[in-house]
Parts: structure tokens; C-alpha cells; sequence
């Protein structure tokens, strides 16, 4: 009778914290390592069932590092979420939070990479960084004050940077945000200035070589059809060779220890698939790469913004059920010029 496979008995959000739990339960008699700093990102309460076992002992507690792109997310998250839980809502200034020349998705989306620099560019002092964020943000508000932004010619602030070097390239910020919005949205960066917060991200640890090796095994094993254990298994385990050593070595390795032989038309392929890698790595990974895909993105999001200003929410979850105003009442068009007649001024004649 074959055996069963089953390896885990509980719910499949715990399968995340049995699996690091098992891992730092091994590492000393498998590896002879112990693993610290635990660098994660929040999402499970794996650090906490770790530092609870004390599994390396009190000598040895496992410290926590956060990860630095999750920790930079959690800002455009928080701010995002400020624009839909202020829907309907007028600030001090008698406006809404959102809208046309207020807190679009292309500002929260700058004020998320202010706030990543901060972090990035302070590294191991979390005083630093918090004054940088507040300075980022305050670099962004109307009238602009730039008191906490770095001083010297290479600031990337170019008030500053222009009076040291005696230049005239600065600007100022197109829509800046009012006092209202200043005052609405500092609670938020006051949480994410916590000196806790800081100081777990201090070091700007960062999960991407792992995310970049899951992308790798689970291209091998898809996650949207069941896998027995030992092909899983067999994935991951190919996933970290290929990773590490390529396909070209990895696979011609396997077939020789295996007795068999690899035709010239194979090893070409794989040599072709690790060099498009290697390629597309080096492209990703450059800085021009990088300012092309914000700027992609920030332009959708802008484009997304007049959409919604000119044409109204046409989907949102739950907001146009049979209970809602919205199902009940859509918003009133201009018959002229076909723009929504809140706040319009129709010229067509």
C-alpha cells in the first residue's frame, strides 16, 4: 500500500509559519548555521512563532529586519486607503481628499518613492531617514518648505541644490498639496516614522533575490493545479540550480550523471535561455531601466486619474449593488458635452 503524502495537517494560511519554523529547527544540525536577522515582510506571523520556540536560545535570539520594498509599499498602500475611506468626505478646506489638483494616484505614487529614497539613502541611521520621509513630503506641500530637505549641490531637493551651487534649475511641484491634505495625511506618516519601524529597516534588507528565485521554481511547479510533494520537490530543487548555476551546466550535469548524452541543438538552447536571463537581468537591474518603468507607471496612473475625473467610477466592489445610491442614482451627464455636471461649466454651444 503506498504511504501517504500528506506533510502538513492544519489551515493553508499556518503552512507559511510550519515551514520557516521547520527550517530554523534544522539549520544548526543540517547547515551548522543559525539563521539571523530574520528579514520579512509582515504578511504572516511567522518571526512571532520563531522568537517564541527561542529555538537558538537566549544567547542567540533571532532579531527582525523588514524588508525595505515592503516596508516602502506600506506608504502608497496607506495613502491609497486614505483616498477611499475619505470618499464623500470634505476636509478643513471644504474639499475632498482626491480629485483634480488634490491627492491623485500618480502624487501617491511619488510620495511612495520620496519615502523608499529616504529609507535607502539613510541606511543605518533611522533619525536620518525619518527626517528625510518628513522632508518629502513637505517638499510636495503648498506653500513648499524645503527646511528639512538635504543641503549641498548633489540634494535632490534643486532648491537646495541651487543654492549651493548658485543655479536657477528648480521649479516648483505642479499641484502641490494644501495644508488640509498636509494636516489629513499625518497621522499616516507619523506611524511610518515610528522609530521601531525605522530601526527594523535600518539595515535595507531586501527579499527580492528571494522573490526572484520563487518566480523560477514556481514557473517549474505552477501553483494553480495541485503538485504532489516530490514533484514540488523536484522543482524547487531544479528552480535553485538553475538559479545558481544556470541551465546550460545544470542540465548537461544531470544528463552525464544520468549515462546519457545531450545533442549540440539542446546545450545551444540553454546556453541561449541563461544568456537572455543574464541580459534581461543587467537591463532590469540598471538605472535607466528603472526611471523608464516609473515613468510608464506613473503616466497610466495619471491617464487612470482623468479617465475617472472626466467619466465617473464605472467599477468599485459593492458600490453599485441594489442597496447602494450609487445603483440607484448615476451620476447626471451635461447633455451638450457629455461631461458630469458636478462642478462643470458647460461652453459647448
Amino acid at each position: 500500500m503506498p504511504s501517504c503524502l500528506n506533510n502538513h495537517t492544519g489551515s493553508a494560511a499556518s503552512m507559511e509559519t510550519q515551514g520557516v519554523l521547520t527550517i530554523f529547527r534544522r539549520s544548526i544540525e543540517k547547515l551548522s548555521l543559525r539563521i539571523n536577522p530574520f528579514i520579512g515582510d509582515g504578511d504572516a506571523r511567522s518571526y512571532s512563532e520563531v522568537a517564541m520556540e527561542n529555538i537558538y536560545g537566549d544567547e542567540h535570539q533571532v532579531k527582525k529586519s523588514e524588508c525595505t520594498g515592503h516596508v516602502q509599499k506600506r506608504c502608497g498602500t496607506g495613502l491609497r486607503k486614505l483616498l477611499q475611506k475619505s470618499k464623500g468626505l470634505k476636509l478643513a478646506d471644504g474639499r475632498p481628499l482626491g480629485g483634480r489638483g488634490r491627492l491623485t494616484l500618480p502624487r501617491v505614487d511619488a510620495l511612495q518613492n520620496f519615502y523608499g529614497n529616504a529609507i535607502k539613502s539613510n541606511k543605518g541611521d533611522p533619525e536620518a531617514m525619518a527626517r528625510e520621509i518628513w522632508a518629502g513630503l513637505l517638499h510636495c506641500s503648498d506653500p513648499p518648505d524645503h527646511s528639512k530637505c538635504p543641503d549641498g549641490p548633489d540634494s535632490w531637493c534643486r532648491f537646495k541644490s541651487d543654492l549651493a551651487t548658485g543655479s536657477s534649475t528648480y521649479s516648483p511641484i505642479e499641484n502641490p498639496l494644501v495644508p488640509a491634505i498636509i494636516d489629513y495625511i499625518t497621522p499616516l506618516y507619523k506611524r511610518l516614522t515610528d522609530s521601531k519601524l525605522l530601526k527594523a529597516v535600518a539595515n535595507c534588507d531586501t527579499q527580492n533575490p528571494n522573490e526572484s528565485l520563487h518566480h523560477l521554481a514556481w514557473s517549474l511547479v505552477t501553483k494553480d493545479q495541485y503538485n504532489s510533494p516530490q514533484e514540488v520537490q523536484l522543482g524547487i530543487d531544479l528552480g535553485i540550480l538553475y538559479f545558481n548555476n544556470g541551465r546550460l551546466y545544470t542540465n548537461v550535469a544531470i544528463m552525464k550523471a544520468a549515462g546519457l548524452s545531450i545533442t549540440k541543438q539542446a546545450c545551444q538552447i540553454f546556453y541561449e535561455q541563461d544568456a537572455h536571463r543574464v541580459y534581461i537581468g543587467g537591463i532590469a537591474g540598471s538605472v535607466k531601466y528603472k526611471q523608464k518603468r516609473k515613468q510608464r507607471r506613473a503616466h497610466k496612473l495619471k491617464q487612470l486619474s482623468a479617465f475617472t475625473a472626466k467619466e465617473g467610477v464605472h467599477y468599485s466592489s459593492g458600490k453599485f449593488t441594489t442597496q447602494s445610491k450609487s445603483a440607484a442614482r448615476a451620476p447626471q451627464k451635461c447633455r451638450k458635452c457629455g461631461q458630469l455636471r458636478k462642478g462643470h461649466k458647460c461652453t459647448a454651444v
